[in-house]
């Protein structure tokens, strides 16, 4: 069978094809650019490809058919999202200094809330995603954390969501009674079982 023209690697250029630090622990991954997301080969973490180029199955209507891309409405919003949580986790990883069991802990409770999130659908996916990513501030020795309202802001976060991400961690002082918190709570508790487990 003939291949579509806009998939075919002939028409590709050396460009087409390019590595990028994984944001969550630094090591290259390598994308071609019709991958909607690859696994970093050294943490598992699922990063997607800020350079897609979905080409023709941006328009058509064989598009997941032929090149495995499904482009939904309001793709764009939640593609947003998951480029701020990946400048995020960078962010996190340069100013923290995170070590890899670090980085894997907040990768398992980024998953987790993923996975919560459907059962609250009032929880805005973008507060409760970055505070995932910082929820084990209080695990890092004193002294080298960085203010999380720096980390945030230096990924792109705007100052709403900032205020209400540091409003959920511990530091912050306040108790809240949101959805995010509901969720924040649930994946702390699922993490400590899992570490009492693997102790």
């Amino acid at each position: 069978m003939a291949q579509c023209p806009g998939q075919d690697k002939y028409f590709w250029t050396p460009e087409d094809v390019f590595d990028l630090p994984c944001p969550a622990c630094g090591e290259p991954i390598e994308f071609f650019k019709t991958d909607p997301l690859r696994r970093c080969p050294n943490c598992g973490y699922a990063s997607p490809n800020p350079r897609l180029d979905a080409g023709c199955a941006q328009w058509c209507p064989h598009a997941e058919l032929c090149a495995g891309i499904k482009l939904v409405a309001g793709a764009e919003e939640e593609g947003g999202t998951v480029r701020l949580i990946d400048r995020l986790l960078a962010a996190a990883r340069d100013r923290l200094g995170r070590t890899r069991e670090q980085v894997v802990r907040s990768l398992e409770a980024l998953q987790r809330t993923q996975e919560l999130l459907p059962k609250h659908p009032e929880a805005n996916p973008r507060v409760a995603l970055a505070a995932a990513v910082l929820a084990d501030l209080d695990d890092i020795p004193a002294g080298t954390v960085a203010a999380p309202a720096d980390i945030l802001q230096e990924a792109g976060f705007d100052e709403a969501t900032i205020a209400q991400v540091t409003a959920l961690l511990p530091e912050s002082g306040e108790a809240s009674a949101t959805p995010e918190a509901e969720i924040l709570a649930q994946v702390r508790e699922a993490l400590r079982a899992a570490e009492a487990v693997g102790a």
